[in-house]
């Protein structure tokens, strides 16, 4: 309906010698998108470029590459972005330092845009089709926070601290949706996603950190304690396991469901 097929169609013509333009005759969803997009790219590297983002930086691919060459070791790498939230920008370049970028670090909170990665292209296809069949029978509902995850289990992921793009924040986007249930199931997703990789990362390695055990298990806690207190009854069936640890916070959970009715009450 916004011409994209057109204008991208239009951009191919231009330059047929840079453009390689892959259409699809019918919707396949975003995450089969992604992989068979993914499988058809021949370069040595990929770069990602969301659609509601862009790059600011010039030289981004190239400060990519050079690090990536240079640090023959690493198999990924991502950078800094600034972010514009209606028509303000909100800069971070150079605010934010990763002393340590590691599964253990990601599967936490995931610090990736991916606007700003660029990545090994054996890598990411090898990865590629065994994340989108999993996302797939899990239903989740994004693509690039599992394949990070999946990539950081046995590569190493590097950080340039230049912000080279804006990650554009859009109001009710998959991401970030107004209607309750919609971001409601985003979350839920997210934290699936963190527990289906711990999982998995928990039982192929022996030497894991007691630590970030304990600190993981706190943060799924945290998780579905704030998901109950956000969403309310829609999520109290999928987490009653909490409640039912938790007496204490059950009666929370009522006693703030009545004072946010009372106040309700009082302003009208």
């Amino acid at each position: 309906t916004d011409k994209t097929r057109e204008i991208c169609l239009k951009y191919k013509n231009k330059y047929p010698g840079k453009i390689k333009l892959i259409l699809n005759t019918q919707n396949i969803g975003l995450i089969a998108n992604y992989n068979t997009t993914l499988q058809k790219c021949k370069g040595k590297y990929v770069a990602y470029c969301d659609g509601d983002d862009y790059w600011t930086d010039p030289l981004k691919l190239q400060k990519q590459v050079d690090f990536l060459e240079l640090n023959v070791s690493f198999d990924l790498v991502f950078t800094d972005k600034n972010v514009l939230s209606g028509t303000k920008i909100y800069y971070s370049e150079g605010k934010i330092l990763f002393a340590d970028i590691s599964f253990e670090t990601i599967v936490l909170s995931n610090m990736i845009c991916p606007s700003t990665v660029l990545i090994k292209a054996e890598i990411a296809k090898k990865y590629s089709s065994s994340v989108t069949e999993t996302a797939t029978i899990r239903n989740w509902l994004t693509f690039d926070y599992p394949l990070w995850l999946e990539i950081s289990m046995d590569h190493k992921i590097g950080f340039i601290p230049d912000a080279t793009c804006v990650y554009r924040f859009v109001p009710d986007s998959g991401s970030h949706p107004y209607d309750t249930l919609k971001a409601y199931y985003w979350d839920k997703c997210l934290l699936d996603i963190q527990l289906y990789y711990y999982k998995k990362y928990i039982t192929h390695n022996k030497n894991r950190n007691k630590r970030f055990r304990n600190k993981f298990k706190e943060m799924v806690v945290h998780s579905r304690k704030q998901m109950i207190l956000k969403y309310g009854w829609v999520a109290k069936r999928d987490f009653i396991d909490i409640l039912k640890m938790n007496p204490f916070f059950y009666f929370f959970l009522i006693y703030s469901k009545w004072i946010r009715f009372t106040k309700r009450g009082l302003n009208q």
